[in-house]
């Protein structure tokens, strides 16, 4: 990986669940206000009045804050990002009764 890009865009790969997409972003737009291109240029489909249900991922698993831009959390070019379904990233349910276990699986 590079340095910060001076380009005002930083060129990253986002892995979808079913497509992997080179982009270059604008590195100071929230993340918030990329999601929907990137949803789009990735191929996923999502209703204009559904809440969004994916996030943005690093490679160590940190998940971007789509409050802050791309060059406030530090991505560089190059970078690797997983465009994750909420429900992926939910951990395991806990179960204290068998019986619920068995039900859930």
């Amino acid at each position: 990986m590079s340095a910060f890009s001076t380009t005002g865009f930083c060129r990253v790969t986002v892995v979808a669940p079913d497509s992997r997409i080179d982009v270059a972003l604008p590195d100071d737009l929230p993340v918030a206000d990329l999601r929907p291109d990137i949803l789009r240029l990735s191929g996923q489909v999502q209703g204009e009045d559904e809440p969004t249900g994916f996030h943005l991922v690093r490679r160590d698993g940190s998940v971007l804050d789509p409050a802050l831009s791309l060059s406030a959390q530090r991505v560089l070019d190059g970078e690797l990002i997983a465009l994750r379904a909420f429900a992926a990233s939910l951990p395991p349910a806990v179960h204290d009764d068998v019986a619920d276990a068995i039900a859930t699986a």
